[in-house]
């Protein structure tokens, strides 16, 4: 498999937050609507806060779907809800990659496709709250959105910011996790689902649903190596981490592998390495291990032995949609990897303390 890898050297990490920005919205038939950009396309949607998703016709959907706006993979199935006349109508629920509305952008948003070819488009509270405050000027036919502390997020990262760790003053393992994670639930206790086969692993991946599986589906590999999570299972709400813990972002890696001047010895065990220079002499404490990986389309599980690859929570600023940041060590090298690469794949995750 190619692997292009990154050696960072400096990150500066700040808080995202939206500016207000102001959209001029167009009063027809009684409604107002404003110009969107969904997945790139520009739509007019209908500004209604009662409606609780943003909602899609299907004459709308069937156009994205075949203009290669919407991929079959942003179907979520079928659901039936109650209109306000007390009607019950079928929808499907879709995830929109994007919606730009001002020149500023919220990703993967919840959205319905209503059964019905007229359908309004309506912006709903699935994005509307995504940007925080809102106010309307009736006389201008304006809509301000943002400036406040709403809850929409930057591609960038999934991880709230903390404050960086001094490591002069803490030791690797009173921070951090020195296994692996080996969790089957999230913090919620919901279910992780386990991807046995390549089909439920694809399937996953192709819903941007969590899932999990041990290397090789060998549970021998458990009590030494852990689970291996896709990036969605890191990315999801419902928390991967047990309390008291979260999985770190890019700039936290990037923290921990600069105080140990990026020497992947440090951070390796000192044990359970092929290669040359194999093993390392673990004096960070943190026990990095060679977990491997598995590959996107689920089939090809790589490099146990020799590589231990774990998630961060960030996302890459090229392609947000696809790409996520994680951390490296190989057995081949004694330096430090922190490398953009495919959120289908399976690696290992660490935690660090919050």
């Amino acid at each position: 498999m190619n692997r292009v890898c990154h050696i960072l050297f400096l990150v500066v990490f700040t808080q995202f937050a939206y500016a207000q920005t102001t959209i001029k919205m167009e009063k027809m038939g009684g409604v107002y609507k404003i110009p969107c950009k969904v997945n790139g396309l520009s739509l007019k949607f209908i500004f209604d806060t009662g409606a609780s998703d943003v909602t899609l016709s299907l004459t709308e959907a069937l156009f994205m779907l075949k203009n290669g706006y919407l991929s079959d993979g942003d179907f979520r199935g079928t659901e039936y809800y109650r209109i306000a006349n007390g009607d019950i109508q079928e929808g499907t629920k879709v995830n929109l990659k994007s919606i730009e509305v001002g020149g500023q952008k919220i990703y993967n948003v919840e959205a319905s496709i209503t059964h019905t070819a007229d359908a309004p488009l309506l912006f709903g509270q699935s994005a509307l709250q995504r940007f925080g405050n809102f106010s309307i000027d009736y006389a201008t036919n304006t809509l301000s959105l943002g400036g406040g502390n709403g809850s929409a997020t930057s591609p960038k990262s999934t991880a709230v910011p903390r404050k960086e760790i001094d490591y002069s003053k803490h030791t690797v393992a009173t921070i951090w996790m020195t296994k692996n994670l080996n969790v089957s639930t999230f913090r919620n206790g919901d279910p992780i689902p386990e991807a046995k086969t390549d089909e439920e692993w694809k399937q996953a991946n192709s819903n941007e649903a969590p899932a999990w599986c041990y290397y090789n589906n060998d549970t021998a590999n458990c009590k030494k190596y852990g689970k291996l999570y896709n990036w969605y299972a890191v990315n999801d709400s419902r928390g991967l981490a047990p309390k008291g813990w979260h999985i770190p972002s890019h700039a936290e890696w990037t923290t921990l592998i600069n105080f140990f001047s990026e020497d992947g010895s440090k951070m390796k065990a000192a044990s359970g390495w092929d290669g040359m220079p194999g093993n390392g002499d673990n004096t960070s404490g943190f026990a990095g291990l060679p977990g491997g990986m598995r590959a996107p389309w689920g089939s090809l599980y790589e490099g146990i032995g020799s590589y231990g690859d774990w998630w961060s929570t960030t996302e890459c600023d090229d392609n947000p949609h696809a790409h996520a940041w994680h951390f490296e060590l190989r057995g081949l090298s004694n330096y430090t990897f922190l490398d953009d690469n495919n959120k289908w794949l399976g690696f290992s995750v660490r935690c660090l303390r919050n």
